[in-house]
């Protein structure tokens, strides 16, 4: 089970890119990528098993098209369920190669975070630096006491994703290593 947060403080990220402005429920830029809420209209275009021509070869995979079902479901996408919900990783313009962002609203002052990129996307860092600009945001944002992730064992390259973004191991969860973040 996941540690209760302690009083202490942990490291913040390194990589951060935001200036205090930035909000979540916006685009945030960072070097050589934009993260954007989920719209409506891509959405629905996952859901329905498109492809829209800009996005990389192997968008969506099928754990972007799981993500994107509750949003396409809804008639209005704003407030609480924009800024906690679903970003998609673009590296410009316009190719989108993969998505992170909440598992919804906090909670007590805890929410959950996820990513994942198309596999041509991996190993050039772009999963650390969306994830940086989404701690960040959230930094700002003040409803988040304590960011947490969750990683399937031995998942090296995620577990370094969490690492260089300020994460600690913090436990385990239905067989996940849980990470935390205090902001």
């Amino acid at each position: 089970m996941p540690r209760a947060p302690s009083n202490s403080r942990r490291r913040t990220s390194r990589h951060s890119a935001l200036s205090p402005e930035v909000s979540l429920g916006e685009r945030l830029r960072g070097p050589g990528l934009e993260v954007r809420p989920y719209d409506l209209h891509l959405a629905r275009a996952l859901v329905a098993g498109q492809r829209l021509a800009h996005w990389a070869q192997d968008y969506p995979t099928e754990g972007d098209r799981r993500v994107a079902v509750p949003v396409a479901a809804r008639q209005h996408h704003r407030g609480l369920q924009v800024r906690y919900g679903p970003y998609v990783i673009d590296e410009g313009p316009g190719r989108i190669v993969g998505g992170v962002g909440f598992h919804g609203p906090p909670l007590a002052g805890r929410a959950q975070v996820g990513y994942g990129l198309a596999p041509s996307a991996r190993g050039r860092g772009l999963a650390r630096r969306a994830l940086a600009l989404l701690v960040a945001a959230a930094r700002t944002d003040g409803l988040v006491e304590v960011l947490e992730a969750q990683v399937e064992p031995g998942n090296l390259a995620s577990i370094a994703v969490l690492e260089a973004t300020g994460f600690e191991p913090a436990g385990v969860a239905k067989g996940l290593e849980v990470y935390e973040l205090e902001l």
